[in-house]
């Protein structure tokens, strides 16, 4: 089978140009052949200075490809949305390019924005789905022509008028150990309760696995890859126990697991390792 090689990652020039002050507003992203990209900028200077997280992907064919790039410039430049920037593909070809016929038109937002803006944009563009992929991801290649089978974050479903996010990038568990002398349902409700108000960070899920054989239970939290720590440290402090993670998917025989000791009200990481 051919191997596709990789291309020099790109992506940090195009994160520099996210920031100049460029007037493209009279460029048409279906007649332009020479820049891979085109831009815009919100004139609200407090949204220009975000920094930048990730992106929500609107494709579209070559045929609706200018209209909706218009649309959604405008809103980003009124400050509408409250994205930071957004931009355009145009004709000129790339590697990483989807097919022959349809461009992309990416919006970024800073994370605490993520959610805000995506609902806002959906409503606007009127898709059935939306996807957002971090510019983390985009500096590290992560492209499906390139093999990786899953390249986003998040995903906003329009769900009949009803919207709903779902965390694509489901990487792995903490988990608390439970005895029969601790009060488990009481310690899942305050975990749960801490996920549905946002305090632990970016959490997928909150589950219960019981066991009547050893008199042993096991919560999980489901996190994202970029908020491991940051759920494990929230999520330590709420048990005040030892914690432990482990990635949810096998990767050419490895699996990251990190062990979190609560250390008397001190925590710290003891082991972080591959096996």
């Amino acid at each position: 089978r051919n191997q596709i090689s990789r291309p020099v990652n790109t992506e940090h020039v195009r994160m520099m140009e996210l920031d100049q002050d460029r007037d493209e507003s009279e460029r048409i992203p279906t007649r332009v052949f020479d820049d891979e990209w085109i831009y815009t900028h919100p004139y609200d200077d407090a949204l220009r200075g975000k920094e930048t997280f990730g992106k929500w992907l609107v494709f579209r064919n070559y045929t609706e490809l200018d209209s909706v790039w218009q649309l959604i410039k405008e809103h980003v430049f009124n400050g509408d949305l409250g994205a930071k920037a957004a931009k355009c593909s145009t004709m000129l070809k790339t590697e990483t390019r989807f097919d022959d016929i349809t461009g992309v038109i990416c919006v970024y937002t800073a994370k605490e924005d993520i959610d805000q803006v995506g609902l806002k944009l959906i409503r606007l563009v009127g898709d059935e789905k939306l996807h957002y992929k971090t510019d983390a991801a985009s500096l590290r290649n992560v492209y499906r022509i390139y093999g990786a089978p899953k390249t986003t974050y998040k995903t906003l479903l329009w769900n009949n008028g009803d919207p709903k996010f779902i965390f694509d990038n489901r990487y792995g568990k903490w988990f608390i150990k439970c005895t029969r002398h601790d009060n488990l349902d009481s310690m899942w409700q305050r975990i749960r309760q801490a996920a549905e108000d946002g305090v632990l960070g970016d959490v997928y899920s909150v589950q219960v696995f019981r066991s009547s054989a050893d008199n042993v239970s096991n919560i999980s939290v489901g996190t994202t890859e970029e908020d491991v720590e940051k759920v494990g440290d929230n999520l330590i402090t709420i048990v005040k126990r030892d914690i432990h993670f482990k990635t949810t998917n096998m990767c050419a025989g490895m699996q990251k697991k990190i062990h979190f000791q609560w250390n008397e009200g001190k925590p710290q990481f003891t082991c972080k390792e591959f096996i």
